[in-house]
């Protein structure tokens, strides 16, 4: 079953706030407990557990930026300049009964 919008941006800011440095913990307290390593594998090593977290997650996170799909069906935006200001305008997209 697929997560609406909003359950997605629900979970994305709980995986940010809460998830994200509980997981950035853990992977540094799992590296000091390998012996010594040279500075290049362990670079490598956190690279790779810097970005392993955001894979298995990146459904919870695609289009989590863009407008909200409900919105995008009825409302069309455009931008403009008046006066040398930059406005956002809606049009309603809904044909007239």
């Amino acid at each position: 079953m697929a997560l609406s919008y909003k359950a997605r941006r629900r979970w994305s800011l709980l995986i940010l706030v809460i998830g994200l440095p509980v997981y950035a913990v853990l992977a540094v307290n799992l590296v000091a407990l390998l012996p010594v390593l040279p500075k290049l594998l362990e670079f490598i090593l956190y690279v790779v557990l810097g970005t392993a977290w955001a894979f298995p997650l990146k459904f919870v996170f695609k289009g989590i930026g863009q407008v909200d799909p409900p919105c995008e069906s009825n409302w069309l935006t455009r931008s403009s300049s008046i006066n040398g200001k930059r406005v956002l305008i809606f049009i309603n997209n809904t044909p007239f009964p």
